[in-house]
């Protein structure tokens, strides 16, 4: 701006420096004409010598006066001009200043808008993917709870049923003792308490299960390892099939670890886990055998292995995937609530090994427990 109003200033002193000079009052020539005119008044001789001298000197400077006159119009012109000219550029770069201004705040403002827009664009993305993870998170949550509701809905269908089937069958041979107690067949009484028996240990099971289900973080928080022999492991596993095997089902009890075989392990997870696989074992299991296996590892021959193989009707491989989730059933003719595997994979989980399904189809089934 400073250098705007410098150009300005020399422009002006330009202009006052071509200003013309002020014009003699009385010139050369003037003074010979008035000469003349004495002399024509006062002699009126016009051939004398020193008249024709004026006369010539008049003429002479009559010529040089015209001559400075058109020079000073042709200077007063060049002098219009130039003003002109100084005045056109300080117009021009005035308009160019100012359109400069204009376009710097332009500019300036330009640059502001633009930050100002990016800050709100940026603004709007952080504010759209927050809004995107919260609608994901409700989304999730909505599902989960779609989710749970199926659940305690298949949950409550399930446990109505399985609770009421052995709750009419108790009530049932009860009706029939009390009505057959005296002079009864004891043959028919002995079958009625029997069936009382295993109908309630249906119904005791069912609510433990139904009860590990829902504490399985306070088993993983107070599991206590201790040594267990392998030995006594599968004695209590020939025992349970003993009890839960159909007539006529052979037993077989197989033991690969060496002698006096311990292992560190809660020893009450890893009764639960092989009981429910002994259970399904024994409830699918009409005919043929039922094995209980211990080895150790292939690899360093330290770690236990237990395998349970049965020759039942077997797992669909389509629905081996989901077996081990909660309340899932492949027979609803069998009795439970289909949470045994479930909690079986918790647990092994929790005694750190890992129960699979190794076999399927319609030959029976093999699961294994491997220590890791």
């Amino acid at each position: 701006m400073r250098a705007w109003v410098l150009l300005l200033l020399m422009a002006v002193c330009l202009a006052c420096q071509a200003a013309p000079r002020p014009e003699r009052k009385l010139s050369l020539a003037d003074s010979l004409r008035m000469e003349i005119a004495q002399i024509e008044q006062s002699t009126g001789e016009t051939s004398s010598e020193q008249y024709n001298i004026l006369r010539e000197k008049y003429k002479v400077h009559s010529l040089e006066a015209t001559r400075e006159k058109l020079q000073r119009e042709e200077s007063q012109s060049s002098l219009k001009f130039r003003r002109v000219m100084v005045g056109s550029g300080v117009v021009i770069s005035l308009a160019l200043a100012a359109m400069i201004l204009i376009c710097s705040y332009y500019y300036r403002k330009s640059k502001q808008y633009a930050s100002t827009l990016e800050s709100t664009v940026n603004k709007l993305k952080r504010e759209d993917t927050r809004l995107t993870a919260l609608l994901d998170e409700l989304t999730e949550q909505r599902n989960k709870s779609q989710a749970s509701n199926k659940l305690k809905d298949d949950f409550l269908h399930t446990i109505s049923h399985e609770l009421r089937t052995p709750l009419n069958a108790v009530t049932g041979f009860s009706q029939q003792i009390i009505h057959k107690i005296k002079g009864g067949d004891p043959k028919k009484l002995s079958f009625f308490s029997r069936q009382i028996s295993r109908n309630a240990e249906q119904l005791e099971e069912m609510i433990n299960n139904v009860l590990m289900a829902s504490n399985i973080r306070q088993y993983e928080d107070n599991s206590e390892p201790q040594p267990v022999e392998v030995h006594q492991v599968l004695l209590r596993c020939k025992k349970k099939l003993q009890e839960r095997a159909a007539d006529g089902v052979e037993i077989r009890i197989v033991n690969e670890t060496p002698p006096d075989f311990t292992i560190v392990t809660d020893d009450e997870l890893l009764t639960v886990v092989l009981d429910n696989l002994l259970n399904n074992a024994a409830k699918f299991t009409s005919q043929g055998w039922i094995e209980v296996k211990a080895s150790t590892d292939a690899l360093t021959h330290t770690k236990p292995v237990f395998t349970v193989t049965d020759t039942g009707c077997g797992i669909d491989p389509d629905k081996a995937p989901t077996i081990f989730a909660q309340f899932i059933k492949l027979d609803t003719f069998k009795p439970g609530i289909g949470l045994g595997l479930y909690i079986s994979r918790c647990f092994s989980r929790i005694i750190g090994a890992r129960l699979t399904l190794d076999k399927t189809g319609s030959g029976g089934s093999t699961f294994s427990l491997n220590f890791n």
